[in-house]
């Protein structure tokens, strides 16, 4: 058993939200009110507006003229296009991984993998961009999956077989990866 992590309710805040954006419970296009969620929750408007701050960086939701916030809802196109920038992202950041000797943990797989692959390369920048992004949308979305994980232990393997393969088959691999999750979750989300 590890640590017990308690999360600020800012995070707290965002996750269900970021949650029931990906589920589909709040619409594309739906317009959200701090009080409204605020009262739903049972917490302050606080947290609400700084959750709310967390989830228009990620691109979930969009801020409007007069302080009104837009849900950026999940469909087939964004979830593909979302895809297809992470695995541009995580690929480039896998192969200078490599570049620079990058050791995994023994029991690498799940979203610790592709957290050791941006880890690797020493640079905080890059590797929240990647891990807000991939958190963002993709873990959401694969979470609300009835039966996930679905295919990713075994795309995993295939990443960890292509380090030894050299900078195409490593590319590929992540490619394959996104590919494939994407079209798993949107068959699992029925988008």
């Amino acid at each position: 058993m590890g640590p017990v992590t308690i999360l600020p309710l800012k995070d707290q805040v965002a996750a269900a939200l970021r949650a029931e954006i990906v589920s589909g419970r709040l619409a594309d296009g739906e317009k959200l009110r701090q009080e409204e969620i605020a009262a739903r929750l049972g917490v302050s408007r606080i947290p609400v507006r700084e959750a709310l701050q967390q989830l228009q960086a990620e691109g979930l939701v969009l801020r409007l003229p007069n302080r009104h916030i837009r849900v950026v809802g999940l469909d087939t196109r964004r979830l593909r296009l979302h895809c297809s920038a992470l695995a541009a992202l995580e690929g480039e950041l896998v192969v200078q991984a490599l570049r620079s000797g990058l050791e995994l943990p023994a029991d690498a797989g799940g979203s610790a993998l592709h957290a050791a692959f941006a880890q690797a390369l020493d640079d905080p920048t890059l590797c929240q961009l990647f891990l807000q992004q991939r958190r963002a949308l993709f873990e959401t979305a694969l979470e609300a999956c009835p039966s996930a994980p679905g295919p990713a232990p075994e795309l995993d393997r295939a990443i960890v077989q292509a380090l030894r393969g050299g900078e195409a088959p490593l590319r590929q691999a992540v490619r394959d990866y996104y590919d494939t999750m994407a079209d798993y979750i949107g068959k699992e989300l029925a988008l």
